[in-house]
């Protein structure tokens, strides 16, 4: 689940809103999931073989619940739905789930106008009166599309909606609801100052390996966006916002604690090359008053 950390600007504040209301909203996605939960999960059980399709976090949420839809028997792959476009493989007799937030996303729309899905194909997300939505049936994710671009309750929301599927096939969800009725606030700070001064990040997951892989992609795309200091130095205004609109633009979650760590990490490389600066130009500045020696005279 995604947890909080104190607002620092009117962007996080937004955010934070947002968070306080993704366990509420999950718990109610359960609850209201009704029949097309219930279809959902019949035409898995039918099929026995599910497909999990989607953009960015929408596809690291479905790599992260492929391994629970396969420890009750299903045959299930996620992909991202550009390569499904690209090089689809024949989906005849599978059951497809495609996941969109706004559910106007163009590589959705794209997939089903071309013909793509087939007979057993359904859709989550967040706007219940989407062109996704009036294209399949679809599980609604409860309050809404986020106010901020950067995806948070959203991906909460939509792991509870596939809880809810996944509880008409057999999973047990007493877990799930415990831990939606936990709430954490954990200290990041300490995490934020230890990246300050990263130059190499190195993911791995061995256990769980969806959620592992879905954790460990998102973080080398954050971080790897992270990566272009010489071309969005915080420094000059102009620059800073385009490097907010770049890591927006990856639809990515977590944006606004990207954007403090890399604030940090450039206040602390500034700082270090002030300080390199400095030593120069004492040291440069001493070797100048120096006296210079002069050669004895010659005999």
């Amino acid at each position: 689940m995604t947890t909080l950390l104190e607002p620092q600007s009117d962007f996080m504040t937004t955010i934070h809103a947002e968070m306080a209301r993704q366990m509420t909203d999950s718990r109610d996605s359960i609850a209201q999931s009704g029949d097309i939960a219930v279809d959902i999960a019949e035409a898995i059980r039918r099929t026995g073989r599910l497909i999990l399709l989607g953009m960015g976090g929408s596809h690291a949420v479905g790599r992260a619940l492929e391994p629970s839809y396969r420890a009750l028997g299903i045959e299930a792959v996620t992909l991202p739905l550009s390569e499904q476009l690209d090089s689809p493989l024949p989906l005849d007799g599978w059951t497809a789930i495609v996941t969109s937030q706004s559910g106007e996303s163009a590589e959705v729309l794209r997939w089903f106008s071309e013909g793509h899905a087939p007979k057993d194909a359904f859709g989550l997300t967040m706007e219940g009166a989407s062109s996704l939505a009036g294209i399949v049936p679809c599980l609604v994710g409860a309050g809404g599309s986020e106010i901020p671009f950067a995806a948070t309750r959203s991906l909460t929301v939509t792991l509870a909606l596939h809880a809810a599927v996944l509880q008409h096939l057999g999973a047990d969800l007493a877990p799930v609801i415990a831990a939606m009725s936990q709430a954490t606030a954990p200290d990041m700070q300490k995490a934020i100052s230890h990246f300050a001064n990263v130059r190499a990040i190195v993911t791995s997951g061995r256990n769980q390996q969806g959620v592992a892989e879905a954790i460990a992609e998102q973080c080398l795309l954050r971080f790897a966006t992270e990566s272009e200091p010489d071309l969005f130095s915080p420094g000059v205004s102009a620059e800073w916002a385009a490097y907010e609109d770049l890591l927006r633009a990856h639809d990515q979650p977590n944006a606004a604690e990207l954007l403090e760590i890399h604030r940090v990490s450039r206040a602390a490389a500034q700082a270090e090359d002030a300080e390199i600066a400095r030593a120069e130009a004492e040291s440069k500045a001493g070797a100048e008053t120096r006296p210079v020696p002069t050669e004895p005279p010659q005999s």
